[in-house]
């Protein structure tokens, strides 16, 4: 079974439960339902600003020793 909310809204956030029951027994379970508010489809982001091409020949990498230190067997 599906639980549908629709035209969700950010009040609807929260625990939702559910019980199934039967001759069985009964479960119960429970999760959290978090609704962001919606941007209009229209915002787009700004535009992005063209690359500067770059060429490097040379690179430094730091190096360090690992904590606590090498272990030599």
């Amino acid at each position: 079974h599906t639980l549908t909310v629709p035209r969700a809204l950010v009040t609807d956030t929260g625990r939702y439960s559910v019980v199934a029951q039967n001759e069985a027994g009964e479960a119960i379970t429970s999760g959290i339902v978090t609704v962001l508010e919606s941007r209009p489809a229209s915002a787009m982001p700004s535009p992005l600003a063209p690359l500067e091409e770059v060429a490097r020949t040379e690179v430094s990498v730091p190096l360090a020793s690992p904590s606590p230190g090498p272990i030599i067997l």
